[in-house]
């Protein structure tokens, strides 16, 4: 365990910051980017936050003479999951309060029923506060985008994507969605120290959250009458992008060059709902599919590990592998 440190004598209580002090911690959280890029994504941040109160409920802040001394934000997420953004400190602060900011910060996951709490932390200095703090290093995040003005590499995209056909999701078919979603993480190369952790609904539970809920996103792939795999998309009109959350194939259905068929509908759909683009994330050892992406012209915008904690053991549950944002 992390050892446990005290405020020191003239450092106030770690408590949630209030509406008045958002802006205030937000400019903080966010000190390591230029002013003009710092006020577009608080301004972004605000804009979309739902449900203000409850959306920054994990925004904490520490005191010293009243004077706002370092701040983090715990994002309490769908499926019993939190993003935690690494600590943030005023000029002058001593390191041990960064440690105090994330005990705190776990201690508001556990109390919030999270199984598990991620973090992407930016630069080495950051990674051994979170280590410090029992996270452990999962896998090295590769994260591209597609532009959907691009030209398109290979076969035509309607080609591609009609080798498989393509069923949406509906409420007759969740339990066999669960189920192929479920297969398709067996022997997974994404992301694989994530298996066992969740169960198959907190993990729908929070694919659902991202975007806007379109059951036309949600779908079965199909080879003939046998279901060969999934893709599951989100949409974020306010970012003009779609996100493709997650595709996998059932094991049989493997080595096979389905997964480009997959991608490729993932990008005629982005074309026909007139997005600029899509993103996504992959694992940087799973290399299939980055070959897969690449193939298919998506490029490279950044790189970052990714750690996570655990906060109750996983038990005996279905394997999951997640897309962290």
């Amino acid at each position: 365990m992390a050892p446990r440190f005290e405020p020191p004598l003239d450092v106030a209580k770690i408590v949630p910051l209030g509406q008045q002090d958002w802006s205030a911690g937000l400019n903080l959280l966010l000190s390591d980017l230029p002013e003009t890029a710092r006020q577009q994504r608080i301004a972004s941040i605000l804009a979309a936050a739902s449900q203000p109160p409850q959306f920054f409920a994990g925004l904490l802040g520490v005191l010293r003479a009243e004077r706002l001394a370092g701040v983090i934000w715990v994002e309490l997420l769908a499926g019993r999951c939190a993003a935690v953004w690494s600590p943030r400190l005023a000029a002058g602060e001593p390191a041990e309060t960064a440690q105090m900011l994330l005990a705190t910060a776990g201690d508001l996951c556990r109390a919030a029923g999270c199984r598990i709490a991620q973090a992407l932390p930016a630069t080495s200095t950051e990674a051994a506060i979170f280590i410090a703090g029992d996270f452990q290093r999962l896998a090295e995040l590769c994260y591209l985008f597609w532009a959907s003005n691009s030209a398109c590499p290979d076969k035509s995209l309607d080609v591609l994507a009609d080798c498989v056909q393509f069923h949406a999701y509906d409420d007759a078919r969740a339990g066999e969605f669960a189920q192929v979603v479920q297969q398709t993480y067996s022997g997974t190369l994404d992301c694989p120290a994530f298996s066992g952790l969740r169960p198959i609904d907190e993990v729908l539970e929070s694919y659902r959250a991202g975007g806007a809920i379109d059951p036309q996103h949600w779908l079965l792939a199909l080879e003939g009458q046998q279901i060969v795999g999934c893709l599951i998309l989100a949409d974020y009109p306010a970012h003009d992008q779609f996100e493709l959350v997650y595709m996998g194939l059932l094991p049989a259905a493997r080595g096979r060059s389905l997964g480009r068929s997959l991608v490729a509908h993932a990008q005629r759909m982005t074309q026909r709902a007139r997005r600029a683009r899509i993103t996504l994330s992959v694992d940087s050892q799973n290399h299939p599919a980055a070959a897969t992406y690449a193939e298919r012209g998506f490029t490279e915008c950044d790189r970052r590990p990714i750690y996570f904690r655990l906060f109750e053991p996983p038990g005996d549950v279905p394997s999951d592998v997640t897309s962290p944002h």
